[in-house]
């Protein structure tokens, strides 16, 4: 996954059946914002959407912002995630 857009969806798509506005809100972030991101229009994104959104998949933040490093397996992202709800 060479992109910040492929590196968003693969989390998102990680937990099975989570639609964008779902990411959202588990990431605190609007649906339109994670909708841009994935779509490419978003290349960089803050520090803040960047911890929102590696603290809510569990993912390393170097991966997220660079690709650097081994990306999460799904399963890890959705145990991090259940993890999180049952919290």
């Amino acid at each position: 996954m060479s992109t910040l857009a492929e590196r968003v969806r693969f989390l998102r798509e990680s937990i099975a059946g989570l639609s964008q506005r779902g990411f959202g809100r588990l990431c605190a972030l609007s649906p339109r914002h994670i909708a841009l991101i994935e779509a490419g229009d978003r290349i960089e994104i803050s520090g803040e959407t960047a911890l929102k959104i590696a603290g809510a998949t569990g993912c390393p933040l170097r991966w997220l912002l660079s690709g650097a490093g081994d990306a999460p397996t799904p399963l890890a992202v959705r145990r991090h995630v259940n993890r999180r709800r049952a919290a």
